[in-house]
């Protein structure tokens, strides 16, 4: 097998597998995930692991901080919000959402372009003569980009909604700026908000 999967590969998927195990039996214990949400977040998190170790740890600090995060006034949140579970308790459709573009990016990258983990423009795309392919290269990039850019996106939404609900100012709607709605509200914002959802995109970038 080692002759054919290089041993950082293996080392990779198995550190993979393992490190999701622990997330998604992890958050199902601390009703953080719903059981279809544990096994959706076992599949993406060893998947995107097997694709690099950047995006694995990337995939994990936005699932760490926004689980840690949706616990912060948690007894607030109940008063405010219709249908609060404690922890959060997201199901398939909530992982998949935050996961799915990114880790299908990081696996084009990986597999069927063939390019390492590595700096942005070190990558040695294969081309369909075997060939080194800039075009490839380049692709290779902005898909590393775009994984970042998602989960930065999702982080700065999360943040933005566990924290910016708590602000003791009443946020206004996004659409109409000079309309006061409650806390809660979607399409709401505050500064509190504002700040948070800046901070998890900066932390994800």
């Amino acid at each position: 097998i080692a002759s054919v999967v290089p041993p950082i590969d293996l080392l990779r998927t198995t550190l993979g597998l393992l490190l999701a195990r622990k997330l998604s039996s992890s958050g199902l214990r601390k009703r953080s995930l719903s059981r279809s949400g544990a096994i959706s977040a076992f599949l993406v998190s060893s998947l995107s692991l097997s694709t690099s170790f950047r995006n694995g740890i990337t995939l994990f600090a936005f699932y760490w901080t926004g689980s840690k995060l949706t616990r912060v006034g948690s007894s607030i949140k109940g008063k405010l919000e219709e249908g609060h579970v404690e922890g959060g308790e997201r199901g398939w459709q909530q992982v998949l959402a935050c996961s799915a573009i990114a880790v299908g990016c990081a696996v084009v990258r990986k597999f069927a372009l063939g390019v390492p983990d590595g700096p942005l423009g070190s990558g040695f795309a294969i081309g369909a003569a075997g060939t080194a392919s800039a075009a490839g290269n380049l692709l290779a990039d902005r898909l590393t980009l775009a994984y970042v850019a998602f989960f930065a996106c999702c982080a700065g939404d999360t943040w933005a909604s566990e924290l910016g609900i708590l602000a003791k100012s009443h946020p206004r709607l996004i659409v109409r700026p000079w309309k006061v709605v409650p806390p809660g509200t979607n399409g709401g914002i505050s500064g509190v908000g504002l700040g948070a959802s800046a901070a998890g995109g900066v932390a994800m970038g």
